[in-house]
């Protein structure tokens, strides 16, 4: 009976040595937090769980570091290690603002400046 467990045993371990597993990290940039699990250990064609970037006071969520628009993320059918950061700018940051006086448009301000 003994040489049956350790037969097993020494199956599991082999088993599981060829599981391939990776690590999700996510970083939240200045002016923002994570909510969610920031490190997560992921084995191989599995999905993370979910990241909702959040934006503090006066700023909004721009962009994930690899691109993505969404705040909130699950990483699917994970390959390899994933390391992301949270991009976070001030709100009436970009583009231009268009203010209109007596019902002409006033194409001299900027982002409320002055040019």
């Amino acid at each position: 009976m003994k040489k049956i467990i350790l037969t097993l045993g020494l199956l599991l371990i082999a088993s599981s040595a060829l599981a391939s597993t990776y690590t999700l990290t996510y970083i939240a940039g200045s002016n923002g937090r994570l909510s969610g699990a920031t490190t997560q250990i992921v084995n191989e064609g599995d999905n993370g769980t979910p990241i909702v970037a959040v934006a503090n006071q006066n700023f909004k969520f721009d962009k994930w570091s690899d691109g993505l628009l969404t705040s909130s993320r699950t990483d699917a059918n994970v390959s390899s290690d994933i390391s992301v950061t949270a991009n976070f700018k001030a709100l009436g940051s970009g583009g231009a603002k268009w203010l209109f006086f007596a019902g002409k448009l006033n194409t001299s301000i900027y982002n409320g400046m002055q040019r």
